[in-house]
């Protein structure tokens, strides 16, 4: 679960990498793209707060501990491209979520949860890959 909400931070900064690094004939579009990926809503606070505070009864980690596991992951898309690292993240993240889902007794609300961010995860993907074909 931790790397689930450490992942959704690395998203939204690969959506700031695409967001301000965009310019030239492609740039209102992949503008537009960069906000609609990091579109997860208050998915990792749900997550904590159903997760950790609801169901396991404890508090999450620290707001420092889930940035250093960001960063961490990050570095599995440093010298991809913009849309590249999008459509690898989106990816990686479903599979977090599949993995965590089906390893743990999860209560409704959390799965509920973790249904949504692999249903925009999938769509981040495609709005990736469709905007680097567009851009080729």
């Amino acid at each position: 679960m931790e790397d689930i909400v450490a992942m959704l931070t690395v998203i939204d900064w690969i959506a700031d990498d695409i967001h301000y690094n965009s310019r030239g004939e492609s740039f209102y579009g992949l503008h537009l793209m960069a906000d609609k990926i990091r579109d997860f809503g208050d998915a990792a606070d749900e997550l904590k707060e159903r997760y950790w505070l609801g169901f396991l009864d404890t508090t999450p980690p620290s707001g420092k501990y889930f940035a250093q596991k960001a960063i961490s992951l990050y570095g599995r898309y440093e010298g991809l491209g913009y849309l590249d690292a999008a459509k690898k993240a989106a990816t990686d993240l479903v599979s977090m979520v599949k993995s965590t889902s089906s390893e743990k007794d999860l209560p409704n609300g959390v799965t509920a949860i973790l249904d949504e961010i692999s249903s925009h995860a999938l769509l981040c993907s495609f709005f990736a890959s469709a905007s680097k074909s567009k851009a080729e």
